[in-house]
């Protein structure tokens, strides 16, 4: 059913079970979309694949990152920081910040590996932190598919994890998406 990794729940709807399954997921879609449109796209949303590398122009990726050296301080020492900054460094990252908050880590894929998810948290609701010892290469090939050598992608579901209320009424919505869609007497407007 549908791309959203979470099950509604259909208790008070009494003839879910003698639904086509055609009709079912059409009902939840609906109900599924009217949620996320509703919360602002915070609930209900599809997982989204993203292949994260360090956003500055002089990244470690680059042959002259270390050609333009900036004084800053850093934990109280002066050091030399490329391009200003010392998140262009050569240093790995052991956390990866996304662009939304994060439901669900769906999928890690590493170099053409899966890795398992209970090496992952998500810390202040974006920040994707490995807690299994090793932290996330600072490059990867962006021009080689998904899954090659030299790639990584992190799949995850944006927005936040729907409590039993929200999955409560996203089922009873279904069931009366599922009312109208059979010119039976439903609730909706």
């Amino acid at each position: 059913m549908g791309c959203v990794p979470f099950t509604p729940d259909y208790s008070c709807c009494d003839d879910w079970a003698d639904l086509t399954p055609e009709l079912q997921e059409r009902a939840t879609d609906l109900a599924w979309s009217t949620i996320r449109t509703l919360s602002g796209s915070q609930i209900g949303n599809c997982p989204t694949t993203v292949r994260p590398c360090l956003s500055e122009a002089c990244s470690a990726c680059s042959p002259w990152a270390h050609q333009w050296m900036t004084p800053s301080i850093r934990a109280g020492e002066w050091v030399n920081s490329a391009c200003g900054s010392h998140r262009c460094s050569c240093e790995r990252m052991c956390e990866i910040v996304v662009p939304s908050s994060v439901a669900v880590i769906a999928q890690v894929l590493l170099d053409g590996t899966e890795l398992p998810l209970e090496d992952f948290r998500v810390d202040n609701g974006n920040r994707i932190v490995r807690q299994d010892g090793g932290c996330w290469p600072s490059c990867q090939n962006m021009t080689a598919p998904l899954g090659s050598p030299g790639t990584l992608g992190i799949t995850y579901v944006p927005g936040i994890v729907p409590s039993a209320a929200g999955l409560w009424a996203v089922g009873v919505l279904a069931c009366e998406f599922s009312k109208a869609c059979t010119r039976g007497k439903c609730r909706l407007p």
